[in-house]
């Protein structure tokens, strides 16, 4: 990877954590924040095991918990700390099909 892809890389996680965090981090009402997260917390199981006997139920929980990290990453990291993430593998390197060709 180039510099230059390299600062495009992290030009695109910087514009898409800010938005995270405007949705999920302070651009609402607190409340309606709380209530949101709560909600998703539980449907991502962010606070229990994800382990289910039957294996379709639990790729369907990681799916869901899987949600709940990148929401939890996109506004609790600094963009440089996302960029060594997705570099060494840890985040899924492709985010979406508009950027997949920075990371590839």
């Amino acid at each position: 990877m180039t510099l230059d892809d390299e600062q495009q890389a992290k030009h695109t996680i910087e514009r898409r954590r800010q938005a995270y965090c405007r949705v999920f981090g302070g651009g609402a009402n607190a409340d309606d924040r709380l209530v949101v997260l709560e909600d998703l917390a539980g449907f991502c199981r962010a606070r229990e095991s994800i382990f289910h006997k039957n294996t379709r139920a639990q790729d369907v929980l990681i799916g869901r918990n899987e949600v709940w990290k990148r929401i939890e990453e996109y506004t609790n990291l600094q963009t440089d700390e996302i960029f060594d993430l997705l570099m060494t593998g840890t985040l899924p390197k492709i985010v979406d099909k508009s950027d997949a060709d920075l990371f590839s």
